[in-house]
């Protein structure tokens, strides 16, 4: 199970990368907003299938849920993982508010591109990987 679990976080640190550098980068582009609307919401996607597998493994092993730092960290990165997209999506619904939204959704992507960095270390430090 572990394996599963870090494969789904890594990825949804891969997507998560990818919206950020696809808003950074790719802006001109007709296509950019879709494939950076797409990215996150598979990045998030992820995260929270990282964090259903990490639950069942967890009860699995008859651990106990939240024990370590790691598991605050990932459960503060999901957090954040669902609410980068779903601000974004909020400057379309409430396009008065755009303007307020829109630096908020920026500031979140950013932070959680650091938080699921930090996350996946502390999960490798953890595992007693590195």
């Amino acid at each position: 199970m572990f394996v599963y679990h870090a494969v789904l976080m890594t990825g949804g640190f891969l997507c998560m990368t990818t919206g950020v550098t696809i808003a950074v980068l790719m802006r001109k582009k007709r296509w950019w907003l879709t494939a950076h609307t797409r990215a996150g919401y598979a990045g998030a996607t992820f995260v929270l299938l990282g964090l259903i597998t990490a639950l069942y493994m967890v009860s699995l092993s008859e651990g106990k849920h939240f024990a370590v730092l790691h598991a605050y960290l990932g459960l503060l990165s999901v957090f954040c993982a669902v609410l980068t997209p779903t601000l974004g999506r909020m400057q379309f619904i409430f396009r008065r508010k755009a303007a307020t939204i829109r630096p908020i959704h920026r500031w979140s992507g950013r932070i959680t591109i650091v938080m699921l960095f930090i996350t996946i270390l502390s999960g490798l430090i953890h595992a007693g990987i590195i």
